[in-house]
């Protein structure tokens, strides 16, 4: 009887061995076919993203066609900031952190970004400016203008500021070089006064200054073999930067079209505008070119009205950068562009761009805090 009961047990444990065989096979064979047939990650190339000086130079073909994504309703003023009705009834600004300017100011506002854009792209001075202030802001928290600022700001290379004017002067009389000592307002022809009440694409005259709005304004920077600095931030030793924290330029979407913007856009941001978070208006009015009521929200609190940008990594079997001589510097983001809502965010979009390793800890934040 124990002997037979020996057998019995033996005969259990052989089989009990052989289906933990069996079971090991199997899934050693599931994980091998799972890893052969796992999808590749997606490769990046760092390289149409870097900015060169004409237009026939760069890789447009091989960025993510803007064109051909989401895009939320533009958050536009209901009627033109500045309108006048009758010769002293002039409309008062929006609230703060409400849309400044009405569809057709926005749209003459990218106009001028536009044309800019191109005439410095077609005399081969692309990678000789860059976007810059709420301009920036815009890019890298909405992919398009902040809905509540008032203007468009570049900064150019000082050392081809002549004859950038020479280009720009040569588009009067329909459009308007206006020049100051450390900064240039570009804007179109004056509307006529008898038009104010309407939403046209030109500009206005809005304050006691010479030129009108919405304007491009456009800064100018100097650099040395190490160091960049904003002229009007000459005397601010906390704003002179390293350089390669600006080059080389890299593009960003802004709306649906790519701009140059500094290397390590949210390191060059943080630096100058400082690391404290909110969405705010400081008291400063493009339009009057005077203060106005000062605004301050938690982001977050806004993106139920606004679409905002959550950065994010790629995951390494999503998306992996092509260059392997860029990767200590350079990954591969993921910038969501989304909506709040009561069923949780809605996406509109999301972009694999590089982004530069320095700025992971605040990529992973649901976005930029970045005042203007």
């Amino acid at each position: 009887m124990h002997h037979l009961i020996s057998i019995i047990s033996a005969r259990c444990v052989n089989k009990r061995r052989l289906f933990y065989i069996l079971l090991g096979l199997v899934l050693t064979v599931v994980v091998l076919y799972n890893r052969g047939n796992s999808p590749k990650p997606k490769r990046v190339s760092i390289y149409p993203f870097f900015v060169k000086p004409h237009f026939n130079e760069n890789q447009w073909d091989q960025l993510p066609d803007l064109r051909k994504i989401s895009w939320p309703k533009s958050p536009c003023a209901s009627i033109p900031t500045g309108s006048r009705f009758g010769p002293y009834h002039v409309v008062r600004l929006p609230k703060p952190l409400d849309p400044v300017m009405s569809c057709g100011q926005r749209n003459v506002s990218k106009q001028l970004l536009k044309i800019f854009t191109n005439l410095m792209f077609a005399n081969g001075f692309g990678d000789r400016f860059m976007l810059n202030g709420g301009t920036l802001v815009g890019s890298y928290q909405h992919h398009d203008l902040v809905p509540w600022d008032d203007d468009m700001d570049v900064l150019v290379d000082m050392t081809v500021r002549p004859q950038v004017l020479q280009l720009l002067r040569t588009l009067e009389p329909e459009f308007i070089i206006n020049t100051n000592s450390q900064h240039d307002k570009f804007y179109t022809k004056i509307m006529n006064s008898s038009q104010l009440d309407l939403d046209l694409p030109l500009s206005r005259i809005t304050s006691n200054f010479t030129w009108a709005w919405p304007y491009l304004d456009i800064g100018y920077f100097e650099s040395n073999s190490t160091h960049f600095w904003d002229v009007s931030n000459i005397k601010k030793p906390d704003k002179i930067l390293i350089k390669s924290l600006v080059f080389p330029l890299l593009f960003r979407p802004l709306g649906t079209d790519w701009y140059p913007t500094p290397f390590n856009a949210l390191g060059y941001m943080t630096q100058i505008y400082g690391s404290k978070r909110g969405c705010a208006v400081f008291g400063y009015s493009h339009v009057l070119e005077g203060r106005q009521p000062r605004g301050r929200a938690y982001c977050w609190s806004l993106t139920r009205r606004y679409a905002f940008v959550k950065h994010l990594l790629a995951r390494p079997n999503q998306y992996v950068l092509s260059e392997p001589q860029w990767r200590r510097q350079v990954t591969v983001g993921l910038e969501m562009l989304f909506y709040s809502t009561l069923y949780g965010p809605k996406i509109l979009h999301t972009l694999p761009i590089p982004t530069v390793l320095d700025a992971t800890s605040t990529n992973t934040q649901l976005f930029s805090y970045i005042y203007i």
